[in-house]
């Protein structure tokens, strides 16, 4: 979709220009810009055909011309001068290794390459590394760099025909309401691995049934019905087909970037066809073996909800987050799946961002937050001064927020709206502010931002040292993964679980639809080893204060219970939390 690549446009020009900390001053904007348009709930072409675009925050003059010139000629020139040096590919591993622009031409050139394929293999030979490690001064990578680059080019394959779920349900709701203008459809239902809430998801199925199939499916109003469908947006051509005896799907090729299935159903197998197009297949086969052990074919059986097929295999009820084939079968027949936690649990977000750095979030729109969750805390963490370009702020800027803070505690009565501060880890594990500024805080969120250049040891070190600072809270975003843009640190997150559960400290689920780190593996690790979780948003647009159910949803494929998440705690409780650390 248009908005995800002018973002990495932008974002990519950006790179181009961080030379040095006097680049400020072009970069700021442009990161700034890129994450309006990459979070925007809309078209961003809508939004520039209807004359709205330059009414979004940090839509500069500047950046406006870049989106101008790209809608009307399909590239934007400064950027295309790079590519046609180096293929899209490789410009958008700049990005993702973090190693520097600068640097990462430097390896284009010295081996002479413009290709993605190109790269991967000079990689793999040690006789082009030793053109790029050399002598020592004139080495444009060390060893560690060059597993860097190995890395990034690994997860950038791993993210190749996949979406992140936030996104593409920007786009569902519109979908399915297009579905259903169609006529016909009794029940509709998103399936597959949306249904079961995966962060990262390949296509889009959508289970129908309709009320011509109330007395068993009729194949021809069935194809009819599916044919329709190739004429609502975002839908370009038909793919393929499976027609069979009792159901019947077309897959769609759709400018969304991955494909769409619509499976059209008999009323009376809905909820087996529910259950077994949810998936995950591992998860199904072992239901439907146990079935077959006792002679029940769910096909033909009368389903009153998707609840009684685990009823007949004897099990607990599965939540479609647990579906993968772990060990959700064995706690089902244990009766030992937890309440797993949900969005009214949590009492307040942890890592907000405000205008002081780079959100732009409004008073107002936290008001508005608290009063739609009914929070009962949310915490103010902008960047420290090693940010330069989060534009983090220095001792001056933080006690001209803290005056505005004060303000706005006066101004908003009884919510609780708390001092804090999203710190960088620098070297060897210190943290960027004195510690008598960050006893004075009431939320210290600990992030690695700059940690791409350094193995797993250094990285390591660097997280488990700002565990053991008393004043900090939780390790925030602790990977350092974000979809399409960074590749995640290296680092052994065993031994960052240990640290944290040494000292009392949580480590967040950061819900930002790009980002959701923790992962649902890691998350179940923590758990496993009495770690608390928390889970925040670090919003810096408005919007982003509602991805919080994103990270929900990976506490849930966790298989955390409220018990293991920190901000289920009310304030007193958060307090007392604090306190007792």
């Amino acid at each position: 979709m248009l908005n995800l690549e002018l973002s990495h446009i932008l974002t990519n020009i950006a790179e181009m220009n961080k030379v040095g900390i006097h680049q400020k001053e072009k970069v700021f904007p442009l990161m700034r810009a890129s994450r309006t348009i990459r979070d925007y709930a809309g078209d961003i072409g809508e939004a520039y055909r209807n004359k709205k675009l330059k009414d979004l925050p940090g839509i500069t003059p500047e950046v406006f011309a870049y989106i101008d010139q790209y809608v009307k000629t399909g590239k934007v020139e400064e950027y295309q001068k790079l590519k046609q040096k180096y293929s899209e590919d490789l410009v958008k591993l700049i990005r993702i290794c973090g190693l520097g622009f600068g640097r990462m031409i430097k390896v284009y050139q010295i081996l002479k390459t413009d290709s993605l394929a190109s790269l991967q293999e000079k990689m793999s030979d040690p006789r082009q590394i030793e053109k790029l490690t050399g002598a020592k001064k004139d080495s444009v990578l060390d060893g560690v760099m060059v597993e860097r680059i190995k890395s990034s080019i690994d997860f950038y394959h791993s993210m190749k025909g996949k979406m992140p779920r936030g996104y593409v349900e920007h786009f569902l709701k519109g979908l399915m309401e297009q579905i259903k203008a169609l006529g016909h459809v009794s029940r509709l239902e998103i399936v597959g691995s949306t249904r079961r809430k995966k962060p990262l998801i390949g296509d889009i199925d959508i289970l129908v049934d309709a009320d011509f199939n109330q007395d068993g499916f009729k194949l021809d109003p069935s194809i009819k019905f599916l044919s329709q469908v190739l004429k609502i947006s975002h839908i370009r051509s038909k793919k393929s087909q499976n027609i069979g005896q009792a159901n019947a799907s077309f897959v769609y090729r759709s400018d969304l970037g991955i494909d769409i299935e619509v499976i059209i159903t008999g009323s009376h197998r809905y909820y087996a066809d529910l259950f077994t197009t949810t998936g995950s297949k591992t998860h199904v086969n072992s239901i439907l073996d146990i079935l077959e052990d006792n002679d029940i074919d769910i096909f033909n059986y009368n389903l009153a909800s998707e609840e009684h097929i685990y009823q007949l295999a004897g099990l607990q009820f599965v939540p479609c987050e647990l579906r993968e084939g772990l060990k959700e079968i064995e706690w089902a027949q244990q009766y030992k799946i937890p309440r797993l936690v949900a969005l009214p649990d949590i009492k307040g977000d942890l890592h907000v961002h405000s205008p002081f750095s780079d959100g732009l979030i409004s008073e107002k729109d936290l008001l508005d937050t608290i009063k739609k969750y009914n929070y009962q805390y949310l915490a103010l963490t902008d960047h420290s001064p090693s940010n330069i370009f989060g534009n983090g702020l220095d001792q001056k800027r933080l006690a001209e927020k803290l005056k505005w803070f004060q303000n706005l505690k006066l101004d908003i009565g009884d919510s609780r709206i708390l001092f804090g501060a999203e710190v960088d880890i620098k070297e060897q594990g210190r943290l960027d502010y004195q510690d008598q500024v960050l006893k004075s805080l009431e939320v210290v969120v600990a992030s690695m931002h700059s940690s791409f250049r350094q193995g797993p040891a250094q990285n390591t070190q660097k997280a488990t040292a700002a565990l053991a600072h008393p004043s900090v809270d939780f390790l925030g975003h602790p990977t350092g993964i974000v979809f399409g843009s960074r590749a995640p640190y290296s680092l052994d997150m065993e031994q960052i679980i240990q640290q944290a559960g040494k000292f009392n400290k949580a480590l967040e689920i950061n819900s930002y639809f790009l980002r959701l780190d923790l992962n649902e593996h890691y998350a179940r690790k923590a758990k496993e080893a009495g770690v608390l979780l928390v889970i925040n948003t670090d919003s810096h647009r408005p919007n982003n204060l509602d991805h919080m159910r994103l990270g929900v949803d990976i506490a849930r494929r966790a298989g955390l219970s409220k018990q293991d998440v920190l901000n289920t705690r009310d304030y007193e409780g958060f307090k007392q939390w604090k306190k007792e650390r």
